[in-house]
């Protein structure tokens, strides 16, 4: 069991698009992994199949296939993943969670429900923010999420220049677990820098639990990586953001596919990460920090995506029941 919910672990293989020797091992494991989805699921007798894609969904999704249960897709991100590409000619409906996905599947079946985004992300107080973080508000607040395992090239841009980033902001700096945990000097050099700048104005936490809904609230400026979930929240809560995407060679591209929807449609500021030019980094975030009128922009702009990504929980379990009635 895990959070109450009964657990079923099966074998799978990942679907790699580059030259790996595990290339010939791994379609055995979705194999292995069909015939262990699929006797898990005649055991359970589900009404429907909800698949949010990667590769442990598709042995799943063909097991569910074999068995004729109903297969609900969610697809994350604007460009799909090979996982789901594979598994749409099984679904009954596909979700996404961009309008532009939707022309990468068959019409019929597609439906725009956005991405959906736990309540809590809306329940911060600005005040309780500044408060957590020391902060006299008097500076505009800028929080810099380097992801949940820690993000080095987004950590070692934001010290390169933190200097030129607290003459305009105070700044609350996530820089995840990873970083704070290594033993290779990386620790000593977050604490050189957050002893070097001035305590009014740095902050650094490995990561935030409870309080990053307050840290939300009050944050002015958010710079971060332009994965899914943490799009739909900036995009439900509003907030200007420089968005950072990994490169094609950490990722399949999926995260630079994501900034672009955003950055088209005038609702975030796009900076590659191999530019390499940190004074273009500090100009595009600085000036978002002098210039009122720029961050109100970019937050209308993003809360339209917003809406969308806000109604996308009841809109999706509208969907499952239906399939499952």
């Amino acid at each position: 069991m895990t959070y109450g919910v009964p657990f079923q672990a099966i074998s799978t293989g990942k679907l790699r698009r580059y030259f790996s020797w595990e290339n010939f091992i791994d379609p055995f494991k979705v194999v292995a992994g069909v015939w262990e989805a699929w006797r898990a699921l005649r055991a359970f007798k589900p009404d429907v199949v909800f698949s949010k894609g990667g590769f442990v969904s598709l042995p799943v999704v063909f097991a569910a296939a074999k068995l004729r249960v109903p297969v609900i897709l969610h697809e994350a991100d604007v460009e799909p993943g090979l996982s789901h590409r594979m598994c749409a000619k099984f679904a009954k409906i596909i979700c996404v969670s961009w309008g532009e996905t939707m022309k990468a599947f068959t019409a019929k079946k597609v439906l725009w429900t956005g991405m959906p985004v736990r309540r809590e992300v809306s329940s911060g107080v600005r005040e309780k923010g500044l408060e957590f973080l020391g902060f006299s508000g008097r500076k505009p607040v800028l929080l810099v999420m380097g992801g949940s395992l820690g993000a080095q090239s987004v950590n070692r841009l934001v010290w390169s220049v933190l200097p030129e980033l607290v003459r305009v902001y105070d700044v609350v700096h996530v820089t995840g677990p990873q970083e704070v945990k290594s033993h290779d000097g990386v620790m000593g050099e977050v604490m050189e820098h957050a002893m070097e700048t001035p305590r009014a104005h740095y902050r650094a936490f490995p990561y935030l639990q409870a309080e990053l809904f307050d840290v939300y609230a009050c944050a002015d400026v958010v710079v971060s990586r332009a994965g899914a979930s943490a799009l739909a929240e900036l995009c439900v809560l509003g907030k200007p953001c420089v968005l950072i995407p990994l490169g094609a060679s950490q990722s399949r591209g999926d995260q630079i596919v994501n900034a672009e929807v955003l950055a088209s449609a005038g609702a975030a500021k796009v900076y590659m990460s191999d530019w390499n030019e940190p004074s273009k980094f500090v100009e595009m975030v600085c000036e978002l920090g002098e210039d009122a009128r720029r961050r109100a922009a970019l937050s209308d702009a993003m809360q339209v995506f917003g809406e969308r990504h806000r109604r996308a929980v009841g809109q999706i379990a509208e969907v499952i029941m239906s399939v499952s009635k």
